[in-house]
């Protein structure tokens, strides 16, 4: 037996100056570790925040965008008679309709504002009166006003 304490003693004083390098380099690992967690979260917090800018420049584009289809049909409504003006104003709804709305529409939106666009043409055409016009005009506005209310309670 004693001829093995002089071995583990070597054995012992060859590990001792060891255990202080293999301390670092673990903790360098757990610091990096750590410091990659601490990126990852800061990516995901980016992330989200663009996200939710990108969400908050769409709802401004959106209401925008409501904003002046609520004007046209305003002006359509607000007539008695087909004319000039009414034709115009018709065709200004029709630009934004096939132009911009079509980008940001939500469908509950899309259904009514296709219906109120083909009252237009059943108006102009003789097919509905006036107060049929205006009923698919409230509905469309209470349409558009309900989809900008919902989504400003989501961003709140």
């Amino acid at each position: 037996m004693e001829k093995n304490w002089p071995l583990i003693e070597k054995i012992i004083k060859v590990i001792t100056p060891c255990v202080p390098i293999i301390a670092v380099i673990i903790g360098l690992i757990q610091f990096e570790r750590g410091q990659t967690k601490l990126k990852d979260l800061e990516y995901q917090k980016i992330y989200q925040t663009d996200s939710l800018r990108t969400e908050q420049r769409l709802l401004e584009k959106k209401i925008d965008v409501y904003t002046k289809i609520s004007e046209y049909v305003g002006a359509l409504l607000a007539k008695d008679t087909i004319d000039s003006i009414f034709k115009q104003d018709a065709v200004n709804f029709n630009k934004i309709y096939y132009g911009e709305a079509l980008l940001i529409m939500d469908s509950s939106v899309n259904k009514i504002i296709k219906r109120f666009k083909n009252s237009i043409d059943y108006y102009i055409d003789g097919d509905i009166n006036i107060d049929e016009l205006k009923t698919t005009g409230f509905e469309l506005s209470d349409s558009i006003k309900m989809t900008i209310w919902r989504r400003k309670t989501v961003y709140r």
